[in-house]
């Protein structure tokens, strides 16, 4: 069978790495594919250079002006594309035989609703740093969401196969504010279709990019609508809820502990009113959501008692601020 692919890059002013990105795809093995550049207004050489290459298989989408990530991605079940789709990240490389990983996955599990391969991290700089924790061969979806909670399955925007039918059928990505959980959701989402397959090849490579200790309201919004579907969604899944259950408050206290640190490094101006300790209780509500009998109490934590103290009080906060620079990690 003849099966076609449609690859997917939403960018926005990318030129210095969507070059290697498109030229991977370019280079696939398999070239029964087209690619879709789904584009927000980019101002540098970005569309000049892609239209420069002069490809039959390049289709080009763009803006007049820039648009949010939410509705940049939200074009794309507004595409025509093939029976098969993956959207790839802007700065990330496939390799040349990655088509044909997920081809011969297909053909093996016809059945499956979501396919995914092992795939290896690189820096800036395209150096591998490690490669991704091994998955499964076949994953349902409560599993897909415990292993994602319980920190011991790496789960990224690419690298994902499915039916372009799928995707329109659940109405493309969710619209999490700034996408955040936005994919974890849509990957859990498609597994529950069927199942998810993967292949043991590693034929990818995720771009890690250095990380950023800033963290906008928009997460803190992102992680209530995330905790709000999960807390739906056990009530109707006995076995996500086993999941949830056994992982849940231990994802939710990283979680809670990593924006905690990330929020107090925003300048308490542009916060909304929000202080360290709202969010932590905010933490203490999502968890009785998920389990009602369980008293969750993320003071226990002393690195987020100490980032409740220094937020509440203002010499501390104005001399946390002078010396951020030096404070890269959570507390400990």
């Amino acid at each position: 069978m003849n099966r076609k692919y449609s690859i997917i890059i939403p960018t926005y002013n990318s030129l210095r790495f969507i070059k290697p990105c498109v030229e991977s795809v370019l280079a696939q093995e398999l070239d029964s594919f087209d690619l879709h550049i789904v584009d927000s207004g980019s101002t540098d050489a970005t569309l000049q250079w892609i239209e420069g290459l002069n490809d039959s298989r390049i289709h080009i989408y763009t803006t007049a002006s820039r648009l949010g990530i939410e509705a940049n991605w939200g074009r794309i079940k507004d595409i025509q594309r093939n029976e098969f789709m993956t959207i790839l990240g802007h700065d990330d490389v496939l390799d040349a035989n990655y088509l044909s990983v997920m081809d011969a996955l297909i053909q093996k599990h016809p059945q499956a609703s979501l396919y995914q391969a092992h795939f290896r991290f690189i820096n800036e700089n395209s150096e591998v740093t490690g490669s991704c924790k091994p998955m499964d061969e076949v994953q349902y979806a409560p599993e897909y969401m415990g292993v994602n909670m319980a920190g011991t399955f790496d789960s990224m925007a690419t690298g994902y196969m499915m039916r372009s039918a799928d995707y329109d059928r659940l109405g493309g990505i969710p619209f999490f504010p700034d996408l955040i959980f936005s994919d974890l959701v849509l990957w859990y989402q498609l597994t529950a279709i069927s199942y998810k397959a993967t292949a043991l090849a590693e034929c990818f490579s995720y771009r890690n990019h250095q990380s950023v200790s800033r963290v906008s309201i928009k997460s803190i919004d992102a992680l209530e609508q995330f905790v709000q579907y999960i807390a739906t969604a056990i009530q109707q899944d006995a076995a996500l809820r086993a999941e949830v259950n056994r992982h849940g408050l231990r994802y939710l206290h990283w979680l809670c502990k990593g924006l905690s640190h990330r929020l107090l490094r925003v300048p308490y101006a542009e916060r909304n009113r929000l202080n360290v300790k709202t969010f932590v209780e905010k933490c203490r509500n999502y968890a009785r959501l998920w389990q009602p009998d369980i008293d969750y109490n993320p003071y226990k934590d002393k690195s987020v008692r100490l980032a409740a103290i220094i937020d509440s009080n203002v010499v501390l906060r104005k001399l946390f601020y002078n010396i951020r620079k030096m404070y890269n990690k959570p507390f400990n």
